[in-house]
């Protein structure tokens, strides 16, 4: 989703991603993965305002980082 995300923004598409992502951070306590529920809570609340931006490419690097964290954590827990 984010990769077609970040090659064309698309509403509908952000407002699906934000859903999963609130569900991942909801989620992550029942599988007692808090730090990855952590990550996901705080990627949720930065996505969110950017659902309302303008900037495509502020959208994409503020949302690009806590992404990159999530991967690193879910990497780092799958070993």
């Amino acid at each position: 989703m984010w990769k077609k995300i970040s090659q064309q923004w698309d509403d509908d598409l952000a407002a699906e991603f934000d859903r999963k992502v609130h569900s991942l951070a909801g989620s992550a306590a029942t599988f007692k993965m808090t730090e990855i529920g952590e990550i996901a809570s705080a990627l949720e609340a930065a996505f969110k305002p950017l659902l309302n931006e303008c900037d495509d490419d502020a959208r994409q690097a503020k949302t690009e980082q806590l992404l990159y964290k999530l991967k690193q954590l879910i990497e780092s827990s799958a070993n």
